[in-house]
């Protein structure tokens, strides 16, 4: 690789790209001058050739210096309101005589606070063009919680934004009255008799109050935001159309309010051609996402249609809109797209229907009505969640957004343009890793006080009682990935962390809601010092945690949110059986080697943990004993059922000092198959996987017995009834 010159690596890190990464290995990478050309434009510098780094390096310098005041300040204060907040500025040195600083706070009063330039506190001094440049601060009393605008009348066409936040995020409890034990499974795949092939917010709020009933606490699912189910369908719920909009995709059809009343719905949904593809779409081992909605879309849009126009319903309507005139936003958008049958970026190329024509208008008030149902439908969820005693609804919020969706269409300055998100090469990924969607920008995102993450966090904090914040490290450093480029030139770009996390311990606050970070993975220094000090749930996951010695997991650290797998890992039974080493072989990710070299560590970690758990003499001295010297020999860790094991390392999960321990439902009828395979796309079915059994049937179930009744016997020492 050349050599890249002082000036462009300068230049970078003025951007926010850092200048090198150390791998899992403990080897430096570093960026290329052509990641840095591809780069920096994105970031909205418009170097075309190495050449020009120094010019562009001195502007930017010039630029900062020459700025009245930082576009975000961020205060921490540990009361809601009466909290004096210094407020730095810059000026020419020979500036004097009266000033006037002006906060508009969120609620749209306005603070004053006059005073003398030459008596405000100097902070330091700079030199731009041979003139000195002071950095000022002065206090302003009485300002409370919130984000707001600063103007000041020196610098009269200039605004700041100035945050004032709790530092530490709001805390729940989060067990349930049996123990701190709680099931995860994907909406997706929830299986029952009035679902259509896809599980519904009914659904959930089933299993919410079926797990609080045994005395369980959190019920984890992934992202349930608006997705595009065509042109083009997208199953994954981290690339989501909008993170500011429900799925529409989970309602359920007999909680539409209007339902009972409608005969012309009910006939639909009465017709053998309807009832036959929905038995059809039922008994599918997979979510066939587009087919699920062309199945839904004539009801939903005869229900949409018969709409009152005036009326309580057509009022509460109303009131939506006026809670969240976005959404009209976001029903023009989805018109457009529906009618265009194609992608944002080809409408000026495509022909549809004009704006104000019948069709459109028509498909505007279906798609507003659609997600004024699923509005409600989520707030009913969130209600249920509540009435169990519990912690309440827990969400997922995604890091990213799909490039052909509403948000990047609608906020497309906040997001970089030309680039993914990603990972770099690793021993698992090592090619890297390309997730497909736009990067936040991060530093337009500031230039409005962070006005479209705050709508997304408010979107999700109103209604959750605990939030999952995915790839947290994304709030200090994201891995930007030039298109055309791939995944091994990409480089980290740095973050405004400690406004990012000021936003979120503001609003967690205000709203009730407790926050966990995804740290998995290649985790900076940095981060979990800042999630403790800011009060945020780690996540544990045992199947990262298997070591050496007794016990042969590490304990999870105190307060985290604990857990054998993730959606991106191989189910208990895959991980233990070997079946994701063979899953890698098939894909080519490993040579037969390297795959026979992990079947041995993987038969050694079975060994390790049976014997930790008191489940190996059996099996061994069986085979061992065994007339046949062909099956002596034979593995004896394959011979010990896996939900044995199961059930044991979860109880020393509940054991430890975990905050709560999530159970993947899958896990518990032993299957092979994960939701996701990192890495693969149209090679794996990602996303669309059901589970075996519905929800009726999991209280017949001997394994789902036996683990709860484990859980709780830990918890009250005794054996308590499934019920």
């Amino acid at each position: 690789m050349a050599r890249v010159s002082h000036d462009m690596c300068r230049l970078g890190q003025l951007a926010g790209i850092e200048p090198g990464y150390q791998d899992g290995g403990g080897e430096w990478h570093f960026p290329s001058e052509e990641t840095y050309l591809a780069i920096l434009p994105s970031l909205g510098i418009p170097i075309s050739k190495p050449e020009q780094a120094r010019e562009f390096r001195t502007r930017m310098a010039l630029d900062r210096l020459c700025q009245p005041m930082p576009t975000v300040q961020t205060v921490w204060s540990g009361q809601p309101s009466k909290q004096n907040c210094p407020v730095i500025f810059q000026v020419p040195d020979k500036l004097r005589g009266p000033a006037v600083l002006r906060l508009i706070l969120e609620t749209g009063a306005i603070l004053e606070h006059s005073f003398r330039v030459e008596e405000a506190a100097v902070l330091d001094a700079a030199r731009v063009d041979g003139n000195s440049v002071l950095r000022k601060v002065v206090q302003i009393q009485q300002v409370p919680w919130g984000v707001h605008q600063v103007r000041g009348d020196f610098a009269p066409e200039f605004t700041g934004w100035l945050i004032v936040a709790p530092r530490l995020a709001y805390r729940r409890e989060l067990s349930g009255r049996g123990g701190k034990w709680g099931i995860f499974l994907p909406v997706h795949a929830m299986r029952s008799d009035r679902n259509q092939g896809c599980g519904t917010f009914t659904d959930l709020g089933d299993l919410l109050e079926w797990t609080a009933a045994q005395g369980g606490g959190l019920v984890g699912t992934l992202p349930m935001l608006a997705g595009l189910t065509e042109n083009p369908s997208e199953p994954s719920p981290y690339s989501p159309c909008s993170r500011l909009f429900w799925n529409e995709l989970f309602l359920d059809l007999e909680a539409i309010p209007g339902w009972p009343v409608s005969s012309r719905a009910r006939e639909k949904m009465g017709s053998t051609q309807w009832l036959e593809e929905g038995r059809r779409l039922r008994m599918t081992p997979l979510v066939e996402h587009e087919k699920v909605m062309r199945h839904l879309r004539p009801v939903l849009e005869i229900l949409a249609d018969e709409f009152p126009v005036e009326g309580p319903r057509a009022r509460a309507l109303t009131a939506y809109l006026e809670r969240k005139p976005r959404a009209l936003d976001y029903a023009k958008f989805r018109a457009k797209h529906d009618l265009s049958g194609q992608s944002w970026h080809l409408w000026e190329k495509s022909s549809y229907p004009e704006e104000g024509s019948a069709a459109i208008a028509t498909q505007e008030r279906r798609r507003l009505i659609w997600q004024f149902w699923a509005e409600e439908q989520v707030s009913a969820l969130a209600s249920r969640a509540g009435a169990t005693g519990g912690p309440g609804l827990y969400l997922d919020l995604p890091i990213g957004v799909h490039g052909d969706g509403f948000d990047v269409y609608r906020f497309g300055n906040v997001f970089a343009p030309k680039m993914s998100a990603g990972a770099p090469p690793d021993s698992f990924f090592t090619r890297g890793q390309d997730w497909g969607f736009p990067p936040p920008h991060p530093w337009r995102q500031r230039e409005d006080g962070y006005a479209y993450l705050r709508e997304v966090l408010e979107h999700h904090m109103r209604l959750a009682g605990l939030l999952r914040i995915d790839h947290v490290m994304g709030l200090h450093r994201l891995y930007w990935v030039p298109w055309g480029m791939g995944a091994k030139q990409g480089a980290y770009i740095r973050y405004p962390y400690e406004e990012l996390y000021a936003l979120y311990c503001l609003l967690s606050v205000r709203h009730g809601c407790s926050l966990a970070g995804e740290d998995l993975g290649t985790v900076p220094p940095a981060v979990r010092p800042e999630m403790q000090a800011h009060g945020i749930h780690r996540l544990f996951v045992g199947q990262f945690s298997f070591r050496d010695g007794t016990p042969a997991m590490d304990q999870p650290p105190k307060g985290s949110i604990a857990s054998l797998n993730t959606h991106d890992l191989p189910t208990f039974c895959g991980f233990w059986l070997g079946g994701d080493i063979d899953d890698r072989f098939d894909l080519g990710l490993i040579d037969p080697n390297a795959a026979a070299k992990e079947r041995l560590e993987r038969q050694k970690l079975r060994c390790q943990v049976l014997d930790w758990l008191g489940l190996s003499s059996g099996a061994e001295s069986r085979l061992a004993a065994h007339s046949n010297p062909d099956i002596a020999e034979m593995d004896w860790t394959l011979e010990v059922d896996p939900f044995q094991v199961l059930v044991q390392l979860t109880v020393f999960l509940e054991q430890s000092e975990a905050e709560a321990v999530l159970v993947n439902a899958e896990d518990l009828w032993k299957s092979m198959d994960p939701q996701n395979v990192p890495g693969t796309w149209k090679e794996r079915p990602n996303w669309q996987r059901k589970a075996r059994f519905g929800l009726a049937d999991w209280s017949r179930l001997n394994e789902i017995k036996t683990a709860l009744e484990a859980l709780r016997n830990e918890f009250w020492g005794e054996s308590k009834p499934l019920k």
